[in-house]
């Protein structure tokens, strides 16, 4: 027919060589944002690479899968649910990506959505572990502890006495059809589509129904929104307010609502979009429905205050000013009664305590800046092919200077920033390679457009290297081992700093859920074991592993220096390897890193184990007990090889 499109029967062609190298070039960039923990940076890297790919290439699929997990551990949850589902319409078993959107889902506190792709997680056969079947457990223990939230308890019971200083407030409401009253608690902030849902499941032989309340002038109001339902909760802190002054406190008149039942569901109000929960296909085009409010990342101590607040004078500062009706100079004698009461004082000495720590972070980073703009520099002379000296060396060395007061003047606000006192150390190396003359080219867009594939990128990588290492002087290594010194004590002060942080932040943690469980009335599930991999994950995750992980680079490259130059490099690259396993490296990655080294072919490293084979998920329990025994074993069997240098075989 006229005016329709031919549809090509021939397959897509595969990417050129040229754009496999481009992707592989993006995609290390990608990667090395990763492990600096810039998650968006590495986003923006990972989605440029794929939008170079076709949809049909796997590569592609990959790269998005990367996207939508530092979505994730950047907290962009909406994000993250898009990409993921950008990767299921492609590939709807995909583990990785039903996985990921599952947390994303339940960050978001849609959890039957997180729990429906828990599920479908676990229907693959693939991906089933203790963690995801613990996923699985964990989100039907919310679902049905979210049900159990709007009870029908008596709101007078003393067994269920309303909150005194909750936030947000809780409000009784007394549903009535015919002569029916029944009893349920919600926020103030309730929306209509989670009010009629609450009220249908008190009548759930009702059939259709609306709710209508009685406004001020007696007229019955038809509830079809959210504005319907704060409209009324308006009116009745208004009546409160006349009657008692303005304190908002929690003991509201219940809202009544008239339960009346129509002939059909056409007659009941439909709520408006951006109230109902969101479906998973809703996902596709980025359109997920808003929750009832918008997540917002809040200061503790900036909550512990509104919360002393409205403790000390009875005043809700959330509440809109028309609910409030007060004078700017009654609520500014309000907010100054609350400064100088004792309860609000410890919160400043908090909040004093953040503005400090964000001080030296943005001192730290302000520190980086000169370092990018030294490497600029060197860079440039590089690609020139000109030698980084004279005063192009004095001008590198006083860019690091710079850097230098700004990382000192970060531990002058806080004396115990293990971020700093690892810069310095990071600092110390890269004099040390600016003095020796080990700076590396990075290739250019032309070159790498001119590389056949990533094997060959990584190849010239691999010789630029060693180029670089040929050019050092070895009377210049003394002056360098001198640098490594310094560099092992700040590294060695900065794990301490790191170590005692982790412990902080445990107990900040292990605090927030004991005072967490004790507010909560629903029953908290406990938490499932971490695996190992979880553990691990953890681990290098931390302040402590990341340090650790430094220091392993470092001494990783000066062993290769020192090797460059026929001194004794062997025992400093197994400290290096000794720091990644304490941080938590997987051996897979230190092994990679190992056939990397210049001196590799000096190594035992044996091939490579053999990735452990997925039991079937339809054999019978014992025999895969078996093989899962098996798999254990072949690890240990063979393992990652002690870092031994080989002897050389005599003529």
């Amino acid at each position: 027919m006229a005016g329709k499109k031919k549809v090509s029967s021939n397959p897509p062609a595969p990417p050129s060589p040229e754009i496999l190298t481009q992707v592989a070039s993006i995609k290390a960039a990608a990667d090395k944002e990763f492990l600096g923990k810039n998650f968006i940076g590495a986003v923006e890297q990972y989605e440029t690479a794929a939008k170079l790919l076709n949809a049909d290439v796997p590569e592609k699929l990959d790269l998005l899968q990367k996207s939508a997990n530092c979505y994730l551990l950047a907290k962009k949850y909406k994000e993250a649910v898009k990409t993921c589902t950008t990767v299921l319409d492609q590939q709807p078993t995909s583990a990785g990506a039903l996985k990921t959107r599952s947390k994303a889902y339940e960050a978001l506190g849609f959890f039957k959505q997180a729990l429906s792709d828990a599920q479908n997680l676990i229907q693959t056969g693939d991906a089933v572990s203790e963690e995801t079947l613990a996923m699985e457990r964990r989100l039907k223990d919310v679902i049905s502890a979210n049900k159990a939230k709007l009870s029908n308890s008596d709101a007078s019971s003393p067994k269920n006495p309303a909150p005194q200083n909750s936030f947000p407030y809780m409000v009784t409401v007394k549903a009535t059809l015919g002569e029916d009253t029944r009893l349920l608690h919600a926020s103030i902030m309730v929306s209509y589509y989670e009010l009629y849902e609450a009220i249908k499941a008190k009548f759930p032989g009702s059939g259709p129904i609306v709710l209508k309340y009685q406004d001020k002038e007696g007229a019955m109001v038809t509830m079809t929104c959210r504005n319907d339902v704060q409209t009324y909760l308006t009116e009745l802190v208004t009546q409160f307010q006349k009657q008692a002054g303005p304190r908002l406190n929690n003991q509201l008149p219940p809202m009544r609502i008239q339960v009346v039942k129509v002939s059909s569901e056409a007659e009941v109000p439909r709520p408006p979009a951006d109230e109902l929960p969101p479906r998973p296909e809703a996902a596709k085009d980025g359109k997920v429905e808003q929750q009832a409010q918008q997540e917002l990342e809040v200061d503790d101590w900036l909550m512990d205050f509104i919360r002393a607040f409205q403790e000390i004078t009875g005043i809700d500062p959330a509440a809109q000013s028309e609910h409030i009706n007060m004078a700017s100079e009654k609520l500014t004698r309000a907010v100054e009664a609350t400064l100088s009461d004792e309860k609000a004082q410890p919160l400043f000495d908090q909040a004093s305590e953040h503005f400090r720590d964000a001080t030296a972070s943005s001192l730290v980073q302000w520190g980086n800046v000169n370092i990018v703009k030294a490497d600029r520099q060197a860079q440039q002379l590089l690609k020139a092919g000109k030698a980084v000296e004279g005063k192009a060396l004095d001008a590198m060395l006083k860019e690091y200077d710079e850097c230098e007061k700004k990382y000192n003047d970060a531990l002058k606000y806080k004396a115990d920033s293990w971020e700093a006192e690892a810069s310095l150390a990071q600092l110390e190396w890269e004099r040390c390679k600016a003095k020796l003359g080990y700076l590396v080219p990075s290739p250019s867009v032309e070159e790498a457009k001119a590389l056949a594939d990533a094997e060959a990128a990584k190849e010239q990588v691999s010789q630029a290297v060693k180029s670089a290492l040929a050019k050092i002087d070895v009377k210049k290594v003394g002056q360098g081992s001198k640098h490594i010194d310094s560099v092992t004590k700040l590294f060695e002060k900065a794990l301490v700093m790191a170590k005692a942080d982790d412990e902080r932040k445990k107990k900040r943690e292990e605090e927030r859920k004991a005072e967490d469980a004790k507010k909560s009335d629903a029953l908290v599930p406990p938490e499932p074991e971490l695996t190992e991999e979880q553990k691990r994950q953890l681990q290098i995750a931390s302040a402590a592993g990341n340090v650790l992980i430094m220091h392993g680079n470092i001494l990783y490259e000066w062993s290769q220096v020192l090797a460059a130059v026929g001194k004794e490099w062997k025992p400093v690259l197994d400290l290096g390897v000794s720091k990644f396993r304490a941080a938590g490296a997987a051996e897979p990655d230190i092994r990679a890193a190992l056939k990397n080294h210049t001196q590799k072919d000096q190594l035992d490293l044996g091939p490579d184990p053999e990735p452990p084979a997925t039991p079937s998920a339809m054999e019978a329990p014992k025999e895969t007990e078996a093989k899962a025994d098996d798999k254990m074993k072949a690890p240990e069997a063979k393992g990652l090889p002690s870092l031994e240098v080989k002897k050389k075989n005599k003529a």
